[in-house]
């Protein structure tokens, strides 16, 4: 899912350069401000993309979705040719119960854009 940009503050006040209401977060030093809930609330502010591209920013929500249309090309093509609707039905639940354990372990958003992708491909 497509995280929005987290709220931030300034933490010292009377600091004229950094006013959360009209500064650019991408134009202030990184310790002039600081996020309103822990870094983990969002990918955005987990992994500082709060100045990356949109793509890069959208980029797991769109891997997740791509992920779930290639699944429903070629998952139902094996259930209606060699697996069966069961086999099918149990690869999709172990495909998808692997990629979230794995998403845990992600260091950066590509990574997890892949395994994204691989849960998007188990969820259709």
């Amino acid at each position: 899912m497509l995280s929005p940009l987290p709220t931030w503050h300034c933490p010292q006040l009377g600091d004229e350069s950094c006013n959360s209401a009209s500064s650019d977060i991408c134009q202030l030093s990184n310790n002039s401000w600081s996020w309103d809930f822990p870094v983990h609330t969002s990918i955005i502010s987990e992994w500082g993309l709060e100045c990356a591209s949109s793509l890069v920013k959208g980029l797991p929500a769109l891997s997740f979705f791509m992920g779930c249309l290639a699944g429903g090309f070629i998952l139902a093509t094996l259930a209606d040719s060699s697996l069966g609707r069961k086999n099918t039905l149990f690869l999709s639940c172990l495909i998808m119960s692997l990629s979230s354990l794995l998403t845990i372990f992600s260091t950066n958003v590509w990574i997890y854009s892949v395994l994204r992708f691989v849960n998007g491909f188990g969820r259709a």
